[in-house]
């Protein structure tokens, strides 16, 4: 009797080894945060380009962990306020004037007129066209989500942007060593957030996308560097000062959460053919 309680019971330990090793699979199991949910489960099981599942660790970077987006929209959200009031309260200033008094020395031809170049191909003009290209794309290939999160992060945060340049109402540094005369408010800069929307946009799009480490650190890199060169464009046309570009940067990741977050429980659709 004994041995057959034993015999019973090591069956019952192979069947849940079995089991365990059924869902793991072969290289062992995979640790999976549990924010990711349903719609992570949901990802990894979609193909790929080439027609393959795609990894489930190809999704984590993916617009489908609610958690970590409520923290980072309100992680920025805070860090913006923090920033609002220091600039406010004139925490900032001595940074932001010592930052433009370093930048004049370097307002060479060749500088400035890439510069130049730099800051009118992220204009709003030019940055809604793109984005509605991009939302394009994305409805074609029957990436709903991605269309939708295209169409209200771009404009949605330049319109945005326009509220809280009205709420702070910062001047702008002194007009007589910028280069370009504006009129508006200064924090946070519109140039900056409407970047970084834009290029954080495409790198979470493509990291959903990109099996390779290095082409994935490849992607936030350009990312990174595309939008630091916005805002030091704006320091060196002297539009702007330090502060305000973070803002700016700050502003656009938050709502970007925002978006993923608010256009979550759409699915994306099979593209026909």
């Amino acid at each position: 009797m004994c041995g057959l309680i034993a015999h019973r019971g090591f069956e019952s330990r192979s069947l849940r080894q079995e089991h365990a090793h059924e869902h793991t699979g072969p290289s062992g199991p995979v640790v999976v945060s549990d924010t990711l949910g349903a719609i992570h489960a949901s990802a990894a099981r979609r193909p790929g380009a080439d027609g393959m599942p795609l990894s489930p660790a190809l999704h984590i970077a993916s617009p489908g962990s609610p958690r970590r987006l409520w923290w980072a929209a309100a992680l920025c959200s805070l860090a913006l306020l923090a920033l609002a009031v220091a600039v406010h309260t004139g925490l900032t200033q001595p940074l932001d004037d010592a930052v433009a008094a370093a930048l004049l020395p370097q307002r060479s031809e060749l500088r400035l007129a890439a510069l130049r170049w730099w800051t009118d191909l992220h204009d709003p003009w030019v940055l809604g066209p793109l984005t509605a290209a991009l939302s394009a794309f994305a409805c074609w290939r029957g990436q709903r989500r991605w269309a939708a999160v295209a169409l209200l992060s771009v404009p949605g945060v330049l319109l945005l942007n326009l509220a809280l340049k009205h709420l702070f109402a910062r001047a702008r540094p002194d007009a007589a060593e910028a280069l370009v005369l504006l009129h508006t408010y200064s924090f946070p800069s519109g140039h900056a957030a409407g970047a970084a929307a834009f290029h954080a946009l495409w790198c979470a799009w493509a990291m959903t996308r990109l099996r390779s480490p290095a082409t994935r650190a490849a992607a936030v890199a350009t990312a990174l560097v595309a939008v630091m060169l916005v805002a030091l464009s704006r320091l060196v046309l002297g539009v702007h000062y330090l502060s305000d570009t973070v803002g700016g940067a700050l502003e656009a990741l938050a709502w970007l959460c925002a978006c993923l977050l608010a256009t979550r429980r759409l699915s994306d659709a099979p593209r026909a053919s």
